[in-house]
């Protein structure tokens, strides 16, 4: 059995199936590099992703992380009968211990960082994390602070930054400074390290990730462990998120202020929404699973391969 992950890996999967004849999984994270929607191919995507459909086609199985990459996948003509959905885990130590602090700790940690982000450490908190990739929505949530009605000061934290070789930070910061909205948004244009991410997780009102694609978004799931209310964009497939987050249906500025707001403007539900969501990545995001359903995989793509035994035969 051999499992190609991703584009990389597909040319040592197509030989390996062709010439050595053994029983290939596709893993596919995701089809950034070949295949966003909406976003324009150039002459390395369509190449990326010739090397893809070649692998689909041959591939004994697909897996891939969500109902949505799925559909994807099942839209650009690849089998529906070999594509499985595998979610990740997510169980992360950094995690589990700031979900474990006594409410007097958890208090004073979110105080602290509070403290760093807000004037005075009063107001609301929104928190993004992750590249600043258009298709991760960070314009359209840039966009969308100017148009929120919550009452009092609001400050959005950008943590993150643009991919290498790209003018990602660049256009971010022109767009605040057109907007004229560099007092309510904020970036570093750096990433976190893990206790410092999952600290500003903690101590936001309100995590938002408004991609427009997102093959399985664990960066939301995260946040959700740690039970914050969390808004996504129509990117995130439903059941990833299921009820433990706000799923914006369309990509626009006035959507996602309407989300945001919601989960401002009626903070026990949104603590409530929160609670749930952090039950729910204990239940299903859990390595276990993960591996259960992954090996599932494996032993079905290792029967559909073994040739049926004959006696006297080969």
């Amino acid at each position: 059995m051999v499992a190609v992950h991703d584009w990389m890996a597909c040319p040592a999967g197509l030989l390996c199936r062709l010439l050595g004849r053994r029983p290939v999984v596709f893993h596919v994270h995701s089809t950034e590099m070949s295949a966003v929607p909406g976003r324009p191919r150039g002459a390395v995507s369509r190449l990326l992703a010739a090397v893809e459909d070649a692998m689909a086609r041959r591939a004994t199985a697909i897996v891939a992380p969500s109902v949505t990459m799925r559909d994807q996948l099942v839209a650009r003509g690849w089998p529906a009968g070999r594509l499985h959905v595998v979610p990740h885990g997510c169980e992360v130590a950094e995690l589990a211990a700031l979900a474990e602090l006594p409410p007097a700790a958890r208090h004073e940690m979110r105080t602290a960082v509070r403290s760093r982000h807000l004037p005075g450490g009063t107001g609301a908190l929104v928190v993004f994390a992750g590249r600043l990739s258009a298709h991760k929505g960070v314009d359209t949530l840039v966009r969308a602070v100017p148009l929120l009605r919550t009452a009092g000061p609001v400050v959005a934290v950008l943590a993150g930054t643009g991919a290498p070789r790209t003018d990602d930070n660049a256009r971010v910061a022109e767009l605040i400074a057109g907007l004229g909205v560099a007092d309510q948004v904020r970036a570093d244009y750096r990433f976190l390290d893990p206790d410092e991410l999952f600290g500003l997780f903690l101590a936001a009102d309100v995590c938002v990730f408004p991609s427009t694609y997102e093959p399985f978004g664990l960066v939301a799931i995260e946040a959700m462990a740690l039970g914050r209310p969390v808004v996504v964009g129509p990117g995130y497939s439903p059941e990833v998120v299921a009820t433990g987050a706000v799923r914006c249906a369309r990509d626009d500025p006035a959507t996602l202020a309407a989300a945001i707001d919601e989960c401002l403007g009626d903070r026990a539900a949104a603590e409530e929404r929160g609670r749930r969501a952090a039950e729910s990545v204990r239940e299903n995001y859990t390595w276990a699973r993960t591996v259960a359903l992954t090996l599932a995989v494996y032993r079905e793509a290792g029967d559909r391969a073994q040739p049926a035994w004959s006696p006297g035969g080969r």
